[in-house]
């Protein structure tokens, strides 16, 4: 059975395309359920509203999901909206795991440097 993932990820890799790559691999499948997840993402929306809003949707999306991946690229770590996706799923008791995804081409066919792990940016963490 597919799991409901929320992706996190920084807006500029969907910009770069990097992070549909992996989003959209569903579609190289004869349905959502062999590709073994359903995106749960919520940036479409996210991009139109204010910071109350935002959270709002972060926690809607959060809440119907068991798992959250987040996609690392070369910015991804310094983005505070990702720390708190993490945080939420961390907080619901989401599976979490990373990729990085800065091996893939972009639009403009290069590939990007490895960005800092997330995680480690994460107070709550520990070591």
């Amino acid at each position: 059975m597919a799991k409901r993932v929320f992706f996190s990820f920084h807006y500029k890799d969907v910009i770069d395309f990097r992070a549909n790559v992996v989003r959209n691999h569903w579609l190289t499948k004869s349905d959502r359920e062999s590709a073994g997840f359903y995106d749960a993402s919520i940036w479409e929306e996210a991009r139109k509203t204010g910071s109350i809003a935002l959270k709002r949707l972060i926690n809607n999306g959060v809440a119907g999901t068991t798992s959250t991946c987040v996609l690392i690229g070369t910015s991804t770590y310094l983005r505070p909206w990702v720390r708190y996706e993490i945080l939420k799923s961390y907080r619901k008791g989401n599976s979490l795991c990373g990729a990085h995804i800065n091996g893939i081409k972009g639009k403009d066919k290069q590939t990007k440097t490895l960005g800092k792990n997330p995680f480690d940016t994460c107070p709550w963490a520990g070591s």
